[in-house]
């Protein structure tokens, strides 16, 4: 397998990974409108962001997207995300927030 079927073969990977049921929690909000999240899978862990590109004379509003997905089973790699894959990402940490924001978990007492 050359590097770019093997880089073909986690770029679906990811993509099969989005489809599943992710745990995601907000790490951290800065300036630029960026917001950092992580998400949990049974075999992936991603680290996204989305920012803000005004500064760099964009519409205003405009947003960036990154991210990174890591395989956490063997073998075990890391892939840098599509934009399209970190906007994905991007849109699933924000539903998720917004879910636990109107539904908060029950605790026991």
């Amino acid at each position: 397998m050359t590097g770019r079927d093997e880089l073909e073969a986690a770029t679906r990977g990811v993509d099969a990974a989005l489809k599943e049921p992710i745990t995601w929690r907000a790490l951290a909000d800065s300036s630029n409108n960026a917001k950092f999240f992580e998400g949990v899978s049974s075999n992936w862990r991603f680290v996204i962001v989305s920012f803000g590109t005004e500064y760099r004379g964009l519409h205003p509003g405009s947003l960036g997207y990154d991210g990174t997905a890591t395989n956490t089973v063997a073998p075990i790699y890391v892939v840098r995300m599509t934009r399209e894959q970190a906007e994905r990402a991007v849109s699933l940490a924000e539903a998720a927030a917004r879910e636990s924001a109107t539904h908060p978990t029950k605790r026991e007492t």
